[in-house]
């Protein structure tokens, strides 16, 4: 005979909108750095930037004594296309549409860039099935990424989580890093 009326419901809105994804993220970020002992990233997506779609990292867990870092730092752009988050946020964007963006310039930062703009759908599509995105030395030589996106409804992303390190780090024990990246990110999703 009781039920949650559309007052509670707005009052709940309202809560949810105040929590910041960083505070939810955190913990789950720190984690995750002191499992894997790799640079931990938090990142959203930034349609509106001059030419190409960015990704600004929003949070990080590193340590202070490791002397390899992995950029950008808090606060920083990044071209979405050459990172693994920026990978999953086009994906899983509710926002942008791989298959109805006009091509946008793809930046060759090394060898192992994806500048070719279908090679580049392709790669986008096999990240919505994978649900993960890895980054082998396409943005900096002897870096690889892989992140893995924070959805919410209708599997849209609103962050994503990744981590980065020294290719001969990161390839060790690969697939435990790939499961390890998508749990944290289902936990905070």
């Amino acid at each position: 005979t009781y039920w949650l009326g559309m007052k509670l419901f707005a009052i709940g809105s309202c809560v949810q909108e105040k929590m910041s994804i960083t505070s939810l993220a955190q913990p789950v970020a720190k984690a995750l750095y002191e499992k894997l002992h790799e640079v931990v990233n938090l990142s959203i997506l930034e349609l509106h930037a001059v030419n190409t779609p960015k990704i600004i990292v929003v949070h990080k867990e590193e340590s202070d004594t490791r002397l390899l870092k992995a950029n950008p730092s808090v606060g920083k752009f990044s071209d979405c296309h050459s990172s693994a988050a920026g990978k999953c946020l086009l994906a899983f964007s509710g926002e942008f549409d791989i298959d109805t963006t006009a091509p946008f310039a793809l930046h060759k930062y090394t060898d192992h860039t994806v500048i070719d703009w279908d090679t580049f759908v392709k790669m986008i599509h096999e990240i919505k099935i994978s649900c993960y995105a890895l980054v082998d030395e396409e943005r900096e030589y002897g870096l690889t990424c892989l992140g893995a996106p924070i959805l919410v409804r209708y599997g849209h992303a609103i962050a994503a989580l990744s981590i980065a390190g020294p290719s001969s780090r990161m390839k060790e024990n690969l697939e435990h890093k790939i499961d390890c990246v998508i749990r944290a990110a289902r936990q905070i999703s």
